[in-house]
C-alpha cells in the first residue's frame, strides 16, 4: 500500500513537472516571437492607465469634454517625456564631452 501512495506521488509529480515546462515554454516563445508585435499595445495600455484619473478629475472639476481632457493629458505626458528624454541625452552628452576632454590628464 505504500509502495503504491509513492508511485501516485511520483505520477503527481511528473503531470505537475510537465503541466508548468509546458507553460514555462508557451511563455517562453510568446516572449521570443510576439512581445515585439504586443509591446506597443501593452505600453499605450500603461500610459492609458496612467492618465486615466487625470482624465476622470479633470472632466468633473473642469466640467471639460473626455475627448479635450484625454487629448490635453496625452499630448502633456508625451511633451513631459520628451523634455525629459532631451535633458537626459544633453546631460549625457555633456558628461561624455568632459570625460574625453580629461582622459589626456589622467594619462600624463
Amino acid at each position: 500500500m505504500d509502495n503504491n501512495k509513492t508511485i501516485e506521488n511520483r505520477r503527481k509529480f511528473i503531470i505537475n513537472f510537465l503541466y508548468y515546462a509546458i507553460i514555462l515554454g508557451c511563455v517562453i516563445i510568446f516572449m521570443r516571437y510576439l512581445i515585439y508585435f504586443i509591446m506597443p499595445f501593452f505600453i499605450a495600455f500603461v500610459i492609458s492607465l496612467i492618465l486615466r484619473p487625470l482624465v476622470r478629475w479633470s472632466t468633473k472639476k473642469l466640467k471639460i469634454s473626455r475627448n479635450i481632457a484625454s487629448a490635453f493629458w496625452v499630448i502633456l505626458f508625451f511633451m513631459t517625456v520628451g523634455f525629459l528624454t532631451v535633458l537626459l541625452c544633453i546631460n549625457l552628452f555633456s558628461f561624455t564631452q568632459n570625460l574625453i576632454l580629461k582622459i589626456p590628464s589622467y594619462f600624463t
